[in-house]
Parts: C-alpha cells; sequence; structure tokens
C-alpha cells in the first residue's frame, strides 16, 4: 500500500478545477479568504477538515471522496484562493486525511506543533503529509517545514501569498518545527497527514465519505 500524489491546481477564484482523477481518489481543498475573518463556505458534497478565521484572514480545508473521474469543485463563497490536491492509495484501499496541527503566528518563527507519539499512524507506506502555510507579505520568504517537498504556490503579488508543501512515506512523528521567515506577517499554518487504510465490504462504485476528527485552533 503506498499513498500517490495524482495531481495539483491553484486558481485565484472561488472555484477550481480538479485535477485528474478517478472515482475513490481522495480530493483536498484549501481555500483562504485574504484580510477577512469570514470563513469561505464549502459547496455541498464537502467535508470540513478545519476551518478558521482570524482578523488577518479565514481557512477552509475540505475533502471529498470522487464519485466519478468528472468531479467539479463548485462555488467557495467568498474565497480569495484555492488549492486543490487528488491523492490515491493502493487496490482495496481508502485515503482519508486526519488533522494534526495549526498555529497561527504574526512574528518571524512559525511554529509547526508536535505530532503526538502514538496519536497517529507513521507507517512508511501508508501515510502522507500535506502542509499548508498563508502569509499577509508578498516580501517574505517561504519556506518548507522540515524533510517537505515544495508542491504549489500562489499570490495576489500585492498583499498576500501561500504555499503547499508534501512529504511521502512518513516514518515518524513530527517534533515541534520551528521555521524562520523573513519579514514575517504569517498568519496561519497547518499540517494534515494522509491515511490509507483497507476497504471492506465496500463495492466498486460506492465509495463511502469517511468523517475525521477534527482539532481546536491553536
Amino acid at each position: 500500500m503506498t499513498i500517490a500524489l495524482q495531481g495539483n491546481g491553484s486558481a485565484l477564484s472561488d472555484s477550481i478545477s480538479i485535477p485528474s482523477h478517478a472515482a475513490g481518489d481522495l480530493i483536498i481543498s484549501h481555500s483562504m479568504n485574504h484580510a477577512s475573518a469570514t470563513v469561505p463556505t464549502k459547496p455541498s458534497g464537502w467535508v470540513t477538515s478545519y476551518s478558521a478565521g482570524v482578523a488577518g484572514g479565514a481557512v477552509l480545508v475540505a475533502y471529498k471522496h470522487a464519485q466519478s473521474n468528472a468531479e467539479t469543485s463548485g462555488t467557495w463563497t467568498n474565497a480569495d484562493h484555492l488549492f486543490a490536491t487528488v491523492w490515491r492509495g493502493g487496490a482495496n484501499t481508502i485515503v482519508v486525511p486526519e488533522f494534526i496541527s495549526t498555529n497561527s503566528a504574526t512574528t518571524a518563527t512559525v511554529n509547526y506543533a508536535t505530532q503526538v507519539a502514538g496519536s497517529v499512524k507513521t507507517d512508511a507506506a501508508n501515510a502522507a503529509l500535506l502542509a499548508y502555510v498563508l502569509n499577509s507579505n508578498t516580501a517574505n520568504t517561504l519556506l518548507a517545514p522540515g524533510a517537505t517537498t515544495d508542491l504549489q504556490s500562489a499570490t495576489d503579488s500585492s498583499t498576500w501569498q501561500t504555499k503547499q508543501y508534501y512529504q511521502l512515506n512518513r516514518t515518524a512523528t513530527w517534533a515541534t518545527t520551528n521555521v524562520i521567515q523573513t519579514n514575517s506577517a504569517f498568519y496561519r499554518s497547518l499540517m494534515l497527514t494522509l491515511i490509507e487504510s483497507d476497504l471492506y465490504g465496500i463495492a466498486s462504485g460506492s465509495v463511502r465519505q469517511v468523517n475525521i476528527r477534527g482539532g481546536a485552533d491553536q
């Protein structure tokens, strides 16, 4: 069993074209409403993973499992920007997200909080990590936490920028990770683990939604 990234996309809009996918794939959307505490509203069919609104901006992370190879994002009301990623496991498995940690910061040090050993699955072949950072200063240098790989970034070229990172085949939980940015002005960082699980008794073409454990904003 191995989790694979199938595709990713970015849009300075309240809707986005979903990258190539097949029935059963996990689709994750990160939406942002900059300079407003109003959290974007997800379209019908998406399950909320995490949401928060602060003075510097608001974010909503949601997911769904594709029912076909022609899924659409719908309209994310109040969103200035969307990231979309598509993930796939091995045969007879389903990939689900599990919220790990979030942090707000307006100083140069951005903290990615500790993952508690024993609270998440860390098998090398069936767990992955997706990190998401949002920033209110386009002059800032966005740096990857830990051993992650750059995935995609976006900016309005005047007031904000945001970036995603990922890591496949995770083998251990993370200790607290501090990433020093230039020019600060960060307001949100997020980390998600993606877990691959075996499917039992679910017929092909009848993929179910899987609700996940959420977490409090820190």
